[in-house]
């Protein structure tokens, strides 16, 4: 079916419909485009957080263990005790705290593995952090060979399970950064490409819709402009194509010619 077959009105809609379709289906991908960049975002913005945790963790750890150390080396004198006791149990709450929110906050297989191995390294250091204080207690005098020999590799391996865990969520951190990038960029070229569509579709319906209009009024103006003159056999010379207003108006011109 020409264009020509359709009145005038639903003709330029067609035609605006096609540029609105065209329109509504970049702002849909964009749309698209955006939510999955913004739950990516989400994603980042969490990696990053769980590291920051795993380090203050880490810090704090590292904070206990020096204590843990000063308070030993002093033979467990009550002084140096009652100073940094109280210390370490508020440290050791902090710690606790971050280990709930880390358990909550990851749902990626690798963390809550790694996060198991932590708290039970955690667990085995206290225990023996613990007993070796026991043995402080009462000058017992292989605590301090306990301390070299058992507690500080316990505290080594406890803090590199921590920096293990920290450098694995800033590394899914580096990851999803680069995937938002790449997103980004595809995001830009995809809108680049439907609006270089949507600029040719709609450049070329919109010629198409202008030579149905205007090729059969130049027509119209012809016949009226022989008619005029004078010359009634002018118009036979035009047939009459389609079903629009432009159409009727030639019909019209004919009838008169007769």
């Amino acid at each position: 079916m020409t264009l020509n077959q359709l009145k005038l009105g639903p003709r330029l809609a067609l035609g605006f419909s096609v540029i609105l379709v065209l329109v509504v289906g970049i702002c849909a991908v964009t749309w698209t485009k955006m939510g999955g960049i913004q739950r990516d975002l989400a994603r980042m913005n969490e990696s990053e957080h769980m590291a920051q945790q795993a380090a203050t963790w880490q810090g704090l750890t590292s904070l206990n263990v020096n204590r843990t150390l000063a308070m030993a080396k002093s033979g467990g004198h009550e002084d140096v005790k009652a100073h940094f006791s109280p210390m370490m149990k508020a440290t050791s709450a902090q710690i606790s705290e971050l280990q709930k929110s880390l358990e909550a906050a990851g749902t990626d297989p690798d963390h809550q593995a790694m996060f198991a191995d932590i708290a039970a390294k955690r667990k085995v250091y206290v225990n023996t952090r613990d007993q070796i204080f026991q043995l402080l207690d009462i000058e017992d005098p292989g605590a301090k060979e306990a301390l070299e020999s058992r507690l500080m590799p316990m505290a080594e391996t406890y803090l590199k399970a921590i920096y293990a865990l920290r450098d694995h969520e800033r590394a899914r951190a580096r990851a999803v950064a680069e995937q938002v990038n790449a997103e980004v960029r595809t995001a830009q070229w995809t809108t680049a490409t439907m609006g270089l569509i949507c600029l040719v579709v709609g450049v070329a319906f919109s010629w198409v819709v202008t030579v149905s209009v205007t090729r059969p009024l130049q027509h119209v103006v012809d016949v009226t402009r022989a008619i005029a003159g004078g010359d009634l056999t002018e118009s036979s010379h035009h047939a009459i194509n389609g079903k629009d207003e432009v159409a009727e108006v030639l019909g019209c011109l004919q009838e008169m010619r007769l």
